[in-house]
């Protein structure tokens, strides 16, 4: 149960970039299985999870998955992992449309995420799950654009990184004059501001990391909007899709 999978060589093998991924006829607890995902420079690993069964449950106290569960993490570490790391466990789960997962790199670096597959207790019953994998290229082949149903909707903003705390975030300094179309880093602090932003043909834009897949839990981001103090002007925010728990 434990498989590497390489974008290059599938594609010498096959011609094909994605592909599908099953738990073991035998997945008995305890059982613990790593699926290594080697990408190409300039392509995004992406997840998506369709079926579980008999895996875990979730502590609703501590919101965690208690005796098992899938977890797809950045790198090829292969001997632990954290239940603070986002983690999908459920007793019967059909997911339509499925989750989605994925990871991204900077440009020009190949990349490795790891999907875990873990039954942390002695069962009788096997464990399930179904997800596909694919490869998916960043940019399109120019080489200027993200893909349309890819891409970070991120526009007009300037990342700022390490940003800790409200008090870090508004103290910390952009790079003056560089304008950031688009961002594959991990963090999730931005700032506009307004000359960026009606420098383009259309508004800035941000969303949530990963957009439209989900994040690691305990994630707080911030977006800091900066309006030019000379000009009488409004600063408008419209949201094209909202989706937050209702707690």
């Amino acid at each position: 149960c434990n498989i590497t999978i390489s974008s290059s060589a599938m594609r010498n093998s096959s011609g094909r970039s994605f592909g599908e991924i099953k738990s073991p006829s035998s997945a008995i607890g305890p059982l613990f299985c790593w699926y290594k995902l080697m990408a190409e420079p300039n392509e995004r690993i992406e997840i998506q999870i369709y079926r579980i069964k008999r895996l875990g449950k979730l502590d609703l106290e501590n919101r965690r998955c208690l005796g098992g569960s899938l977890q797809f993490l950045r790198g090829s570490r292969l001997t632990s992992t954290s239940p603070l790391d986002l983690s999908i466990c459920g007793e019967n789960e059909r997911y339509s449309p499925p989750i989605v997962l994925f990871k991204d790199y900077q440009e020009g670096v190949p990349g490795i995420a790891t999907l875990f597959f873990r039954v942390d207790v002695p069962s009788s019953s096997r464990s399930q799950f179904i997800a596909h994998y694919a490869f998916v290229p960043i940019w399109e082949k120019n080489g200027s654009h993200f893909l349309e149903e890819t891409r970070l909707r991120i526009r007009g903003g300037t990342p700022l990184p390490g940003s800790n705390s409200l008090e870090e975030f508004l103290g910390g300094e952009s790079q003056e004059g560089e304008e950031v179309t688009s961002y594959l880093g991990m963090g999730c602090d931005w700032s506009f501001h307004e000359k960026n932003c009606s420098s383009h043909n259309s508004s800035c834009s941000f969303a949530s990391p990963g957009f439209p897949g989900i994040y690691d839990p305990n994630k707080a981001c911030k977006y800091l909007i900066n309006r030019d103090e000379n000009i009488n002007s409004r600063i408008r925010i419209t949201f094209n899709s909202f989706n937050l728990p209702p707690k």
